[in-house]
């Protein structure tokens, strides 16, 4: 990839800096393994990538991506990530799956997290409040 001219490595940047980057990409490679905390981490990067609608590429096992599975292409292998590419490449990576991404990401803010917790506890509350009888 270092000796495409479509590809540019930049080294280290800021977080924060970094979105408008994401916004340029024609498609986005998260390159996951299967071991240490990726099967059970938070992909960061995959809900910073949502918004621009761009098709996004993962390897490797992250259940939490896998839970939405028409928003990210997992492949198993090189050959799967190459064919993937190809295949995108020829459709301008125009894979009509960019509102969706999009709209998804409109549901991940950290207000809307929040509120899930909170009525997730509110619902234990409730159940603790009642007599063990009608659990």
């Amino acid at each position: 990839m270092q000796s495409s001219p479509r590809c540019r490595f930049l080294g280290a940047l800021p977080y924060e800096t970094l979105q408008p980057y994401f916004a340029t990409l024609d498609a986005a490679l998260l390159p996951l393994t299967d071991d240490d905390i990726n099967p059970c981490s938070s992909p960061v990067r995959f809900f910073s990538q949502l918004p621009t609608g761009q098709p996004i590429l993962y390897t490797g096992t992250c259940a939490q991506i896998a839970e939405t599975p028409s928003l990210a292409y997992h492949c198993a292998d090189g050959q799967a990530l190459t064919a993937t590419l190809k295949n995108l490449a020829a459709t301008g990576f125009d894979d009509g799956r960019a509102e969706e991404r999009h709209r998804f990401a409109m549901g991940c803010t950290w207000d809307q997290r929040a509120a899930a917790i909170a009525q997730a506890l509110e619902a234990v509350l409730e159940a603790r409040s009642r007599p063990p009888a009608a659990r």
